[in-house]
């Protein structure tokens, strides 16, 4: 996890969930935002393997949907300017 700033971190905790996006300045602050959320969700509940696995694998299937909605119509559009390898 990154080690943000105290003050980021009051900063962010303060924010609703449907703004973070608009206030969140780095990469270091994303990451922090993910890990609170899945930290926090998951000492909701009794800890175990497989409620931490889920946690876990929820992460996996967001960069998978975020890969296939997002990063493969960026390449695809780029193929498209600026041609494809040979």
């Amino acid at each position: 996890m990154p080690y943000i700033p105290e003050k980021d971190r009051i900063r962010l905790s303060t924010v609703p969930l449907y703004d973070l996006h608009n206030t969140i300045s780095s990469k270091g602050e994303l990451v922090y935002v993910l890990y609170v959320i899945v930290f926090r969700y998951i000492n909701r509940f009794k800890k175990s393997f497989q409620i931490i696995s889920e946690s876990i694998d929820s992460l996996h299937d967001a960069e998978r949907e975020l890969s296939r909605r997002v990063l493969n119509e960026y390449e695809d559009s780029a193929i498209g300017r600026n041609g494809d390898v040979s």
